[in-house]
């Protein structure tokens, strides 16, 4: 067959099944129940939503750690002053350190790195002269990093240590 007869056959095999739709009645419609959409959800007022944290830590009550580090930031350290000396005032006033941290690294890595910034704020802060007995460890159950936070910014919060005040 030539290349203008298998042209023309395939031509005629496209308007033929063209004419094969056009002589279809169109299918009766189906009876089932008309239901309105449902209205669509409101926009979030934050557009960076899937970033954060499921959890939003208080800025004040709580210490902040770059990864794979249990040092303290300048502002961190401002930050536990001001705490230090709020203890020293009220003497019945205790804080327990909470460890958290994102789950970036091995369960017996994150377990050490969260006592290591435990014990790094309850060094600063007995410096800074609060009494021993005012200072407790706490331990926190094992936190999951949201699977929405995949930013530093976002793993940056979950790098922590809580301060959770109490009276004696």
């Amino acid at each position: 067959m030539s290349i203008n007869t298998s042209r023309i056959t395939a031509l005629f095999v496209v308007l033929g099944l063209f004419a094969g739709c056009a002589s279809q009645p169109a299918p009766a419609p189906a009876s089932e129940p008309v239901v309105a959409p449902s209205p669509a959800p409101a926009p979030a007022a934050n557009t960076h939503q899937a970033d954060k944290p499921e959890i939003a830590p208080d800025e004040e009550t709580n210490v902040f750690f770059m990864l794979a580090s249990s040092t303290l930031s300048r502002d961190e350290k401002d930050k536990l002053r001001r705490h230090a000396a709020r203890l020293k005032e009220d003497g019945e006033q205790i804080v327990t350190l909470v460890g958290h941290t994102d789950n970036t690294g091995s369960r017996a890595y994150n377990l050490a790195i969260a006592d290591q910034r435990v014990n790094a704020v309850a060094r600063y802060l007995k410096a800074l002269g609060v009494p021993t007995r005012q200072v407790r460890k706490g331990f926190a159950p094992r936190e999951q990093t949201p699977p929405t936070c995949k930013s530093s910014a976002c793993l940056q919060k979950m790098r922590r240590v809580e301060l959770i005040f109490a009276a004696d």
